[in-house]
This record gives structure tokens, sequence and C-alpha cells, in this order.
């Protein structure tokens, strides 16, 4: 079993505040080998759904590499609260409501992003391989299709949020 304490951790190429759980200077060999899993944590602890932005500003619609050589999949685990995951995929814009327990996984190249979270909420990706292995080439921003209406999406969101915080309370 591990513990990690993120407070004072720092990215080690920008000396930023990070959510990265996995450190691959750290955990990498004189050889160069860096970690296959990568692991990430976001963690909201007020009892309120926000957009995600309020509290991760570099949250965008992003896609993980899809090519011959570098392919990436991640791995959400929702180990308490809920939160809505966009996801574009065949040219449809959807939001997923994912709550306490449930397990997304997100293929190669599949658009995706955190949209609104409900506290208190905690999430752990997994990236296979880590993105470590692939530098900083593994997250993609890209322009939204043109059908893709984050305001919209948003508004749903928080909606479908707000409508399972009420069914969570009245089943306490």
């Amino acid at each position: 079993m591990a513990v990690y304490n993120l407070n004072d951790k720092l990215n080690n190429w920008t000396h930023e505040k990070t959510n990265w759980v996995t450190n691959s200077t750290v955990l990498s060999s004189s050889e160069g080998n860096t970690p296959f899993v990568g692991v990430s944590m976001v963690q909201y602890d007020d009892k309120k759904a926000i957009p995600i932005k309020s509290i991760r500003s570099e949250e965008k619609l992003h896609a993980h590499p899809n090519l011959e050589e570098k392919r990436q999949t991640e791995i959400y685990v929702i180990s308490s609260g809920a939160a809505i995951l966009n996801v574009v995929k065949n040219g449809q814009s959807k939001a997923q409501l994912l709550k306490e327990g449930d397990l997304a996984v997100v293929g190669p190249g599949v658009l995706h992003c955190i949209n609104s979270i409900l506290g208190e909420y905690e999430h752990i990706v997994t990236q296979v391989p880590s993105a470590f292995q692939y530098g900083f080439g593994f997250k993609q921003i890209v322009e939204p299709p043109a059908d893709y209406d984050e305001a919209r999406l948003l508004k749903e969101a928080m909606e479908e949020l707000e409508h399972y915080q009420k069914e969570a309370d009245s089943e306490e």
C-alpha cells in the first residue's frame, strides 16, 4: 500500500503544482525506462456541483495518441462524488454521468474532457502506457467539432449533477 501526499508536489519540468501521483524522474531507471502506467488524481472537497474549469482551468477537450507507434488509453475511476465526462465519438457529443464506483475507459484518439464535478469528489486516472512514455506529446488539445456546444453540455451536466444529488439526498 502506498500513500501519496500531493500538497507540496511539484511538476519536475515546470515547477508548478501537479496532480500526478507518479513521478517519472523519480521512478525512471538509469537506462531511461519510465513507468508503464501513469496515475493522476483530482480532488474537490466542497459538496456542490461545479464546472471543472473553476478549479482546473487547463481542462480542455483533448485526445491521447492513436498512432501505430503511440497509442494510449485512459481509465477513470471515480472514488467519491460524481462527474460528467464529455465524450465525442463518431462525431456525436455526449455528456456521461460517472458516479462513485464507476469506471470509464477512454480509448486512443477519443475526444474527451471532464465537464463538471459534484463534491466531495475524487477521481484517479490511469494512463496506459504512461504519459511519460511519450514525453509531452501525450495530450493533443483539439478544435472541437462544429456541433460541439460546450455551453449546452455544461448546462445539461450541471442539471444532471443536481438531479443526481437530490436523488442521493433523498436516499439518505
